[in-house]
């Protein structure tokens, strides 16, 4: 039976906890700076995430630090969602299998 690597799941949170907060605030910034150019149609758009990133890419001259922002969040959720699969597959067990299941992770291993 595989043991979870403990270390690397710590660092797959923690990348992907930052991934999450990265996304969060280059999302304000890009809904503030669509405000202050009194784009409506944009800000109202912005609300949901995805137009955010548009916007951002649209508007890089306007606001490049929130771009920056949003892609570093993005990377960094991207490596914790691949990290977490990495590991999964190597006790393997089924990610849907463990998202749905109250107990343990290492009581699920085959």
């Amino acid at each position: 039976m595989l043991e979870p690597n403990l270390v690397l799941i710590t660092f797959a949170a923690v990348a992907g906890a930052s991934g999450l907060a990265l996304l969060f605030v280059g999302y304000l910034i890009a809904l503030l700076v669509a405000l202050g150019q009194r784009q409506w149609f944009w800000a109202v758009l912005c609300i949901a995430l995805l137009p955010a990133v548009i916007y951002s890419f649209i508007e890089r001259d306007k606001s490049n630090y929130a771009l920056r922002l949003l892609l570093a969040g993005l990377a960094l959720f991207t490596l914790f969602i691949g990290l977490m699969y990495w590991e999964l597959g190597r006790l393997g067990l089924d990610f849907s299998e463990v998202m749905s299941s109250t107990r343990p992770v290492h009581s699920l291993q085959k």
